[in-house]
């Protein structure tokens, strides 16, 4: 019951909205978020062959996938998904939920949503330093360092947070965080560039400096204001 075809492209989701969908839907909530953030991974849909469809942000131990067809009582069929829109859509179930239970604990009170710009320093601190926003950071960068990036961009938009690596001088768009982790996400690169977290009307430069089993790398840091937030550029430079 426990053996599973390989990852099948043709059928993996083909927009994040799938896969916050997914992560917001019945199959997912069936199994705890820190497992699905623990092992990077998405329940989709059951196919018409009665299959699981999960998607997979990395490579599953066989005991996982003996988990799942035990937890669902089905074979489980894996498809590829880029691992940092996984963790995104993981997070923006877990804030939406949060959300719900927080606006029901009002009872009628009147509920004030706070503009962006509203977001106090404390605040931006509090959301940089949660554990999932930190490790869909570090997935972000793992992946432009798996996929040999040479710089990732970061552009705030009307609808979210929009990741671009350039790969062989080519920019492709491989993660769209929701709108929600936007500031949260680039506080949490400016606090490991060292940079004012709190300066978003001034262009700043700043560096990461990491180190990937035997390779030492230098992250350069730029941040730009712009109309929807601040843009990032983060150049990868080999030690």
């Amino acid at each position: 019951m426990a053996e599973t075809p390989p990852p099948d492209a043709a059928t993996a989701p083909r927009a994040a909205a799938d896969l916050r969908a997914a992560a917001a839907g019945p199959l997912a909530q069936r199994l705890s978020p820190k497992y699905l953030e623990e092992h990077c991974l998405l329940p989709l849909a059951v196919t018409g062959a009665g299959e699981l469809l999960v998607a997979a942000g990395e490579p599953l131990d066989p005991t996982v996938v003996d988990e799942l067809c035990w937890t669902y009582g089905r074979r489980v069929k894996l498809v590829d998904a880029p691992a940092a829109e996984v963790h995104a859509a993981i997070l923006s179930a877990q804030s939406a939920a949060t959300s719900e239970v927080q606006a029901t604990d009002l009872r009628g009170g009147d509920l004030v949503v706070l503009a962006e710009e509203e977001e106090t320093l404390d605040d931006l601190r509090a959301l940089a330093s949660q554990a999932p926003v930190i490790k869909l950071v570090n997935v972000m960068i793992l992946e432009a360092l798996r996929a040999r990036s040479s710089d990732v961009h970061l552009e705030s938009t009307p609808d979210g947070l929009r990741v671009r690596y350039r790969i062989d001088g080519v920019l492709h768009e491989l993660s769209h965080p929701p709108r929600q982790f936007q500031a949260a996400v680039i506080s949490r690169i400016k606090i490991m560039a060292g940079l004012n977290i709190a300066e978003r009307r001034l262009a700043q430069d700043g560096r990461i400096r990491l180190r990937l089993s035997d390779r030492e790398l230098d992250l350069r840091v730029s941040t730009t204001p712009t109309l929807h937030g601040e843009g990032v550029v983060l150049r990868i430079l080999d030690r």
